[in-house]
């Protein structure tokens, strides 16, 4: 499988169960990494949404091998344009986990 640009696949052992890290820096400018590791194959979606519950940006909606990999989001919505400040949820979905988490974006 080739991932996208900006995701990066960390080279360890398969981890032995599901975990999300929370995205560092977090208060961010101009951009943060979330980091999650999968211990099977799954499809993965990572959504940002504004506060009003909007899907501002899709990092990733796609098959994922077992193992650790991070996420960069850049402070732009899905049309490259800049979001303003302010805090933001991100939710990432594998299967029947859903993990959602703030984010704080400081221009």
């Amino acid at each position: 499988m080739e991932l996208p640009a900006n995701v990066i696949e960390h080279p360890v052992d398969i981890p032995v169960e599901w975990s999300i890290v929370a995205a560092y820096p977090n208060p961010f400018n101009p951009e943060t990494t979330i980091r999650f590791d999968l211990a099977a194959s799954t499809i993965v979606r990572l959504r940002i949404y504004n506060v009003l519950g909007q899907v501002v940006r899709v990092l990733t909606d796609q098959r994922y091998t077992a193992g650790s990999f991070s996420l960069v989001f850049d402070g732009r919505d899905s049309k490259g344009r800049d979001l303003a400040s302010g805090v933001y949820i991100y939710q990432l979905r594998t299967g029947d986990v859903v993990i959602n988490k703030k984010l704080i974006l400081m221009r």
